[in-house]
């Protein structure tokens, strides 16, 4: 068919040429009929071509290096495999997008049951901008051969079990935008050469083993929006100053990974971030006031470090916030009254600290409250009536009072919170009114414990 439609189109040009010479006698018309069928024909030879596929199919190396990982990663096992090794184009299959050369640009495996390694083969699409294979069971390493992929702006290879080194190779992605690692076992430093990846808005390296701490280079990724390296226990050392340079930083996640030294005052300078996140470290000192100069914060998460002092009154004025764990640390003052300004706060926790005087009435304010744990602190006086009363505290909520020193009667409406837990305090039993209470209230850190507490100790 393909040899015919040559043929007809040499034969139009035959007869093109007759047409030029007797221009004269019959121009327009003929002229017209000619370039019409020229269009015809023209387009049928590519569609012609185009359903053989031979001819506008993904290049035969892109084929090999998709039918590679179908094969190294159990692709018989796959969640989705639609199309997978058929004799349709790889445009065609699940999980793969083109562009209209036709070349493979984007492949998203997510999720998808893949087990095993990476071939080396799939350096071979070379025109990827965009790999995703999360939430798989892909071990081994990356291999070096994806440095070919010069284009790639994603690389989002989380929740695996890959391993090795920090790899090295993704620093040849001089367009990458986001880097997703987490939940590996990747080992050793993250490299200062990381300053490279100047595109770089996402870093995520969550869930590894890295070492070394936090490289100050990192502060040269100056369009970064998340930067994430939480539970890294073996990081260690402390907050690099040249994080305050990333002036678009929205997501700042350094929980666990075994920082030292002091929660950095001129964290207020970055006015974009919205959550900070910096738990079960060694962090020692205050909690700097000047947080509060955050406009955006929604997270505030210090919980389990070495923090003394006060909880700063000026907390109250983050309008935004909507989770504040300040708990496990040695915090020793009352609780400001000016945190039932925290009009968007859905989660309070300050347990387990030093915590002293009563409960702020002010409390009973915080209108979106649906957990408030003030648990193992040295709190007297009566629990709020209205407390109990906030409607998704009360309706799907957590309050725990335990291990204080509240006394009186446990109000009534508190009977009604799906999740309660008032035991060990100094109140009146319960069972008067609760048919169905179902947490002792037992008094036994009422005396002489509670009169014994200094809280200057």
């Amino acid at each position: 068919l393909i040899r015919t439609l040559l043929k007809r189109k040499q034969k139009q040009q035959r007869d093109r040429h007759r047409i030029a010479k007797s221009h004269r006698t019959h121009p327009p018309r003929v002229r017209e009929h000619t370039t019409t069928t020229m269009r015809f024909f023209t387009g049928a030879f590519i569609f012609l071509c185009c359903a053989g596929v031979a001819l506008c199919d993904v290049p035969s190396e892109e084929r090999a290096a998709l039918l590679d990982l179908y094969k190294s990663t159990n692709g018989s096992g796959w969640a989705q495999q639609s199309g997978w090794g058929s004799d349709a184009s790889p445009c065609d299959w699940w999980g793969v997008t083109c562009d209209a050369s036709p070349h493979v640009v984007e492949l998203d495996l997510t999720e998808n049951r893949l087990s095993g390694t990476l071939p080396p083969s799939i350096g071979d699409l070379s025109r990827l901008v965009s790999f995703k294979i999360d939430g798989n069971r892909v071990r081994g390493i990356l291999p070096s051969s994806i440095q070919a992929w010069t284009s790639l702006r994603v690389l989002s290879v989380g929740n695996n079990s890959l391993s090795g080194t920090f790899p090295q190779v993704v620093l040849a992605f001089s367009q990458l935008g986001a880097l997703n690692l987490q939940d590996n076992n990747f080992t050793g430093p993250i490299p200062p050469s990381i300053s490279s990846l100047t595109y770089l808005a996402q870093l995520t390296l969550n869930s590894n083993n890295f070492t070394g701490g936090i490289p100050s280079s990192i502060g040269e990724l100056r369009g970064l929006i998340v930067l994430s390296l939480a539970e890294n226990p073996f990081l260690r050392g402390s907050i690099p100053r040249e994080i305050l340079q990333l002036q678009n930083l929205e997501t700042l996640n350094l929980a666990l990974c075994g920082l030292k030294g002091f929660i950095l005052p001129e964290f207020e300078q970055l006015k974009q971030l919205r959550t900070l996140d910096l738990d079960r470290n060694e962090l020692k000192g205050v909690i700097p006031s000047t947080l509060a100069k955050l406009p955006n914060l929604e997270v505030l998460s210090l919980w389990s470090n070495n923090l003394i002092g006060t909880i700063p009154p000026e907390l109250g004025k983050l309008s935004n916030l909507e989770s504040l764990y300040l708990g496990v640390n040695q915090l020793n003052s009352t609780i400001p009254d000016s945190l039932g300004s925290l009009s968007s706060l859905q989660f309070l926790s300050l347990r387990q600290n030093k915590l002293h005087g009563t409960m702020p009435s002010s409390l009973s304010q915080l209108n979106k409250l649906q957990l408030l744990d003030l648990s193992f602190n040295w709190i007297n006086g009566t629990v709020p009536a209205a407390l109990c009363e906030i409607p998704p505290l009360r309706d799907d909520g957590r309050i725990a009072l335990n291990n204080n020193c509240f006394s009186g009667d446990i109000p009534e409406s508190c009977c009604a919170v799906s999740s309660a837990v008032m035991n060990f305090n100094c109140v009146n039993s319960c069972y008067d009114y609760c048919e169905n209470w179902h947490t002792l209230c037992w008094p036994p850190r009422c005396t002489p414990t509670c009169d014994d507490f200094n809280p200057a100790e």
